[in-house]
């Protein structure tokens, strides 16, 4: 029995993708560039949230939904938009954790001194505010130096097993 040539392109079309396997798919989607870009992201977020928390409370507020929605939509992008990254050598956390300790030094002196400077507290002497500063930035510095080596020993935890 003899097709005719488009009944023969239809078919052969409609078999070629159902056989095409998943692979062959992915390699037609674009690259994943770097995660450097989403980490730069995280870092100006929460350097924009801690150093003005003061002046504006609800970015706190704004941040959190913003980061549902970007684990959201970058998880959608990782999955179905971009092909899977090839394993190669990446910065280590603790660069990025070096970037955001900075921030959270800077974070401290900037909320001092718009407390400080906004009588909320009523007239503070001097060494009073410097005592109560330097124990606020200890508390600050350390309590995120603890949660992130926290963080940073479940993931090898996870690693491992």
């Amino acid at each position: 029995i003899k097709y005719p040539k488009f009944l023969k392109d239809v078919v052969f079309q409609r078999v070629r993708k159902e056989f095409t396997s998943r692979a062959e798919k992915e390699s037609e989607l674009r690259s994943y560039e770097s995660t450097y870009a989403d980490y730069l992201e995280m870092l100006i977020q929460y350097g924009y949230v801690f150093l003005f928390m003061p002046a504006y409370p609800l970015a706190a507020l704004f941040a959190l939904v913003n980061n549902v929605i970007e684990i959201h939509t970058d998880s959608y992008r990782l999955v179905k938009l971009c092909k899977r990254p090839f394993p190669s050598y990446a910065c280590p956390s603790s660069l990025w954790r070096h970037g955001f300790t900075l921030m959270t030094m800077l974070g401290v002196v900037t909320n001092g001194l718009i407390v400080k400077n906004s009588k909320v507290f009523g007239e503070i002497p001097l060494k009073r505010s410097i005592f109560l500063f330097c124990a606020l930035f200890a508390v600050c510095y350390y309590g995120v130096r603890r949660f992130v080596r926290g963080v940073e020993m479940n993931i090898r935890k996870n690693k491992s097993e």
